[in-house]
């Protein structure tokens, strides 16, 4: 049975209404406060993906026929052990509050990634796009790097330091992330003049010494030794010559981050190795669920709190991001999970490989090969450009090359059509639901917020009890909820939501408010006793070491 009638009007229509939206999602044109309007965008575009792969047609011409079916069948198999770790991960620790959203980032991602493939979209528009995305970035970091950053256009206050090379980011170092990764689509535009190639190049190399980042280093470094890798057997006559211009480019780059990175490699190589370790302490088995990982390294900095040394305070901080996606998958699906994880991208890199000859293959090798090597010392999938980056990289090996693709359809049994038509569109009610939740939560955490700058307490609290009510794992919630109470004098329903927070949120401002709420109660004893306490677990807390418990005053909150 047919699976659909092929249509090339269809494919060109989607591509050009598609491309731009994904462009949306991969370039990041938003500050990471507006994280949410960027997970918002990728939802709902794969969700509207979702429905429109039941007609899209799988044809022959969109998978190269140089990849041997052998690898071909184990790659999907490894994929799919990764996602059953995972979920099983998630269900064994009872952490589906957390999960929801990476597991519908990675969702969208995929269903993306398969409309193109399916569509037969041709390599070179998406590489186009993610050309563009990256040259806007560069254009945008320079810019700050000279004084025009966005927080001094937007709002007249200049961002202080390297936070000017932020861009549209929020951090300096998701540029060097993103753009050492997305860098190797303007290598592989094989119709782009070699003139272009190289300024375009040369911005992005200097965007990126302007961010001061080592992980750039790092994602240069695999993305240059996979792509000489792959063309020294078919340029041998070039490769001299683009191994030194690769030696010069990661030379100033290193010489870059030396002069412009306050912190020293051995500082943040200390900071790095101590978080890593924190991370892998009191490791489940089967991992702590997609998405824990904050939870987790928050539980382990609690336990580890009385043997770390003081030297080692400067180093902690409340983190998400285990800064490493490797151990961030051992936490997070377990051993068994981070195993089948390598072992897909494994199985990815040999099947890819086989086509290698063509310099639109020989990018993806070089880009996901640079995302891999950032991602030792970030992790990209954190965040939704990150995901949608890594999904266009290792679909492009699958795409067509030629601009009339061959039209010869594939056939499925009637059973495997009917799933797929009926899971498809449940799965994009199910992206629906999630964004319009993220959307909402957001929007009332933003109301909330902006009602307690304005001594609202009333409006506030209704606010932020909404975003509770859609996100019950939303930290920024619980902690400015329990801030509100606090402030508007409610210290009984303050002291029993700070109860409920200490599941979600685990710093030292959220134990400080406790202790100042049991004194408004007259419970010093009770005050003494959590300052005790919080001091133990936060011994790093320089608020906490000073605050007082004092019976005969009445506390006050400067907030």
């Amino acid at each position: 049975m047919q699976v659909s009638i092929y249509s090339y009007r269809m494919r060109s229509v989607l591509t050009l209404g598609a491309l731009p939206v994904v462009t949306l999602a991969v370039c990041p044109v938003m500050d990471s406060p507006f994280y949410a309007a960027k997970f918002t965008v990728l939802l709902g575009f794969g969700a509207v993906v979702c429905l429109l792969l039941p007609k899209a047609t799988s044809v022959s011409g969109a998978i190269h026929p140089e990849v041997d079916r052998v690898r071909h069948r184990v790659l999907p198999v490894c994929f799919g052990a990764w996602v059953l770790a995972t979920c099983i991960a998630t269900a064994h620790a009872h952490a589906w509050a957390t999960a929801w959203r990476p597991m519908a980032e990675y969702g969208s991602a995929m269903a993306v990634a398969a409309a193109l493939i399916r569509l037969s979209v041709e390599r070179s528009k998406l590489l186009l796009w993610m050309s563009i995305s990256a040259s806007v970035l560069s254009c945008l970091v320079l810019a700050g790097w000279a004084g025009y950053d966005l927080p001094r256009l937007l709002t007249g206050a200049t961002a202080p330091g390297r936070m000017r090379t932020a861009a549209t980011l929020g951090n300096p170092l998701f540029v060097a992330s993103f753009m050492s990764t997305a860098m190797w689509s303007v290598c592989a535009l094989q119709r782009l003049h070699i003139v272009w190639r190289a300024s375009l190049l040369l911005l992005i190399l200097l965007a990126l010494a302007a961010t001061g980042e080592r992980t750039a280093i790092a994602g240069l470094l695999a993305g240059a030794t996979c792509w000489l890798a792959s063309a020294a057997r078919h340029r041998p006559k070039r490769a001299k010559l683009q191994i030194m211009l690769a030696l010069i480019a990661v030379v100033a780059l290193f010489a870059a981050t030396q002069a412009l990175n306050p912190r020293s490699l051995r500082t943040a190589a200390n900071g790095r190795i101590f978080l890593w370790k924190t991370s892998l302490h009191h490791l489940p088995p089967l991992g702590a669920g997609a998405g824990s990982f904050p939870g987790h390294y928050a539980e382990n900095i609690r336990d580890l709190a009385p043997y770390i040394p003081a030297s080692n305070f400067v180093y902690v901080a409340f983190e998400n991001q285990a800064h490493n996606l490797f151990v961030q998958q051992i936490v997070e699906a377990g051993p068994f999970g981070a195993i089948a994880f390598v072992g897909f991208l494994a199985v990815w890199f040999s099947s890819a490989s086989k086509d290698r000859s063509r310099i639109e293959v020989r990018g993806a090798l070089a880009g996901t090969a640079a995302f891999l090597a950032s991602a030792c010392f970030d992790n990209p999938l954190r965040r939704p450009e990150g995901v949608l980056l890594l999904a266009c990289w290792m679909a492009v090996p699958y795409l067509c090359s030629g601009k009339h693709p061959s039209s010869t359809p594939t056939y499925s049994s009637g059973r495997s059509q009917n799933w797929t038509h009926n899971m498809l569109p449940l799965c994009s009610v199910a992206l629906l639901i999630v964004a319009c939740a993220n959307a909402v939560c957001s929007y009332a955490i933003y109301s909330g917020e902006h009602a307690e700058q304005l001594a609202q307490w009333p409006q506030a609290e209704h606010w932020l009890r909404v975003a509770l009510k859609v996100d019950p794992a939303a930290q920024d919630a619980h902690f400015d909820l329990v801030r509100v109470l606090c402030e508007s004098g409610d210290y009984g329903a303050c002291w029993a939501e700070s109860e409920r927070a200490l599941h979600w949120v685990n710093e030292a401002e959220l134990h400080l408010l406790r202790v100042r709420v049991l004194e408004a109660l007259g419970r010093d004893e009770s005050a003494q006793q959590e300052l005790i306490t919080a001091r133990q677990q936060f011994p790093w807390s320089r608020e906490l070491r000073l605050e007082q418990v004092a019976s005969t005053s009445t506390p006050t909150f400067g907030y």
